[in-house]
């Protein structure tokens, strides 16, 4: 069972590698049906595919973070999706079914924090959180994550761990292919506790806007965003933010955990790697990502065996 009450007593310092790597396509579009209640085609849902789009939370798809109409759950952060960690990455992106049969796009957050669970063997492992983000129109339906260039689909309750193979080109153009995989492999968003710690931690960060208009909030400083424009210096998104300045920082549990990630980050002097499962990456940079992942799981063995858990 995923407990979210202990998930804000503890700020973590975190530590991990990689990099922001231009991606071919910045976003993917998929046609939704026509809704079997309203009768009505649905717009166009786009899953975006480059680093500027894996730093925040965003008000798309009817997620609206400065009037709170929002609904965020805490969910298992897949393992598969541990080779895309990457500094001041926070988000991936995810496809949902609601009961009705409308289709939604959903965010996935990093969240540094976890349980200790047991399997059906008997055995005690570490899960990491994650905090799924969607529309608070959505009252049931069923949700799958993919990795960064959509080559695998996850669950969201720690169920095959590595994922699945997933062939987009179909999923993208196929409704009952995309009814069928989520029934498959999908998690029940009911089955979720709310992230109560999000709604709390996200009203603190900065507001921002993409060049497409989108608005969105990202727990990164100042600091951070130098970072994230040097190691990815191609990309005039975050030069422009740069350029603007007046950045904002929190002390809440994903912001601490971004600064202290990106200081270790520069003090390992490390060469940037690709943030997507086939981008290339060295041993030692291997390595790094361990470490990191290791001082998170640490830190909630600790926690839960402080609490008697």
């Amino acid at each position: 069972m995923i407990k979210s009450k202990s998930f804000i007593q503890v700020l973590l310092v975190m530590v991990a590698i990689a990099t922001l790597a231009s991606c071919s396509q910045n976003r993917i579009k998929i046609n939704s049906p026509i809704d079997e209640v309203t009768g009505q085609g649905q717009s166009e849902i786009e899953i975006k595919r480059s680093p500027p789009y894996f730093i925040g939370v965003y008000n798309v798809d009817g997620v609206d973070i400065e009037g709170e109409a929002f609904v965020a759950k805490t969910g298992i952060f897949p393992e598969g999706l541990k080779a895309e960690m990457s500094p001041g990455r926070t988000t991936w992106f995810g496809w949902i079914i609601d009961k009705k049969g409308g289709e939604h796009e959903l965010q996935i957050i990093f969240t540094p924090w976890g349980e200790l669970i047991r399997r059906s063997d008997g055995k005690t492992e570490v899960a990491m959180y994650s905090t799924l983000v969607y529309s608070k129109s959505i009252e049931e339906g069923m949700a799958i994550a993919f990795s960064t260039m959509q080559e695998f689909g996850f669950n969201l309750l720690g169920r095959e761990k590595n994922g699945f193979p997933l062939d987009w080109e179909r999923f993208k153009k196929d409704f009952q292919f995309r009814k069928e995989i989520i029934a498959k492999h999908g998690t029940e968003l009911s089955k979720l506790p709310v992230a109560e710690h999000f709604y709390a931690s996200v009203k603190k960060w900065r507001p921002y806007t993409t060049p497409e208009g989108w608005k969105f909030f990202s727990p990164l400083s100042t600091a951070d965003m130098k970072e994230v424009a040097r190691i990815n210096p191609g990309d005039t998104f975050f030069q422009r933010w740069i350029k603007e300045g007046e950045f904002y920082i929190s002390p809440d549990l994903y912001s601490m955990g971004i600064s202290a990630f990106f200081d270790l980050y520069r003090a390992s002097e490390k060469k940037p790697i690709a943030w997507s499962m086939g981008g290339s990456i060295n041993r030692q940079d291997m390595l790094f990502v361990n470490k990191y992942l290791s001082e998170i799981e640490r830190m909630i063995i600790i926690n839960q065996l402080q609490q008697g858990g």
